[in-house]
């Protein structure tokens, strides 16, 4: 095995926020945390800052001055993405950025690494920011995040379970979800367009409609298929 191996990109990481926040500063407090809203064409997930306070310290007989760890500060970080104002993560930061009912409030974001990590915390949308640039360019949005809480990794194996939709219909509910091992995902629902009527999700042939994910154990992802009605 070459060095670097067991490194990993950050292609295929995803982010999410949610307006509901942790009970405690914990992971257990992170992790039960629900109504996560995934937000689209991330270009730069940015840094996941933990910084702590650099504290001089004099000691007059040796006549040296050191440096002390003190407490954790709080930090920003900066999100580049594509501009697309139909996206619901993208709503949800142009809201708490700068709406006078939630401009002051935190969300709670996470991030889902493709190795199953996942990090947490909270943070004010401090900017939300349009850039346009030159004619051949993707108008794009920059996003600052400030954390006021810790910052927490779970190492927990998490898989992500996908669901999409053939012609003739869609899928209600969340369609990517990431699930601790073991765990169960949420139900969702393959809805028919007018004069189509569903067929099965390809993948296992299941033929009901709803359906959700028990003991998850592996990645995955269920299409589902639909017909004209004859």
């Amino acid at each position: 095995m070459s060095i670097g191996d067991d490194a990993n990109t950050t292609a295929g990481s995803i982010l999410y926020v949610s307006t509901n926040l942790p009970a405690t500063d914990t992971l257990a407090g992170f992790q039960a945390v629900a109504g996560y809203t995934k937000v689209g064409d991330i270009s730069d997930l940015g840094e996941l800052p933990i910084v702590y306070t650099a504290v001089p310290h004099e000691n007059i007989e040796e006549r040296v001055t050191k440096t002390l760890k003190g407490g954790k500060e709080p930090q920003s970080t900066t999100i580049q993405l594509s501009r697309v104002v139909t996206d619901a993560g993208q709503v949800v930061l142009s809201t708490y950025a700068d709406s006078a009912t939630y401009r002051d409030s935190e969300l709670t974001v996470k991030i889902v690494h493709k190795d199953g990590t996942v990090f947490y915390g909270t943070a004010l949308v401090m900017s939300f920011n349009t850039t346009f640039g030159p004619m051949n360019t993707v108008t794009a949005r920059t996003v600052v995040f400030t954390f006021n809480s810790n910052t927490w990794e779970d190492v927990t194996t998490h898989w992500t379970i996908t669901y999409a939709a053939g012609a003739g219909g869609r899928v209600i509910g969340a369609t990517t979800q990431v699930i601790a091992d073991g765990e169960d995902g949420e139900y969702v629902i393959a809805l028919p367009d007018a004069l189509y009527e569903f067929v099965e999700w390809t993948e296992d042939s299941g033929a009901v409609a709803e359906r959700y994910e028990s003991a998850v154990a592996a990645n995955a992802t269920y299409t589902a298929t639909f017909t004209l009605i004859s």
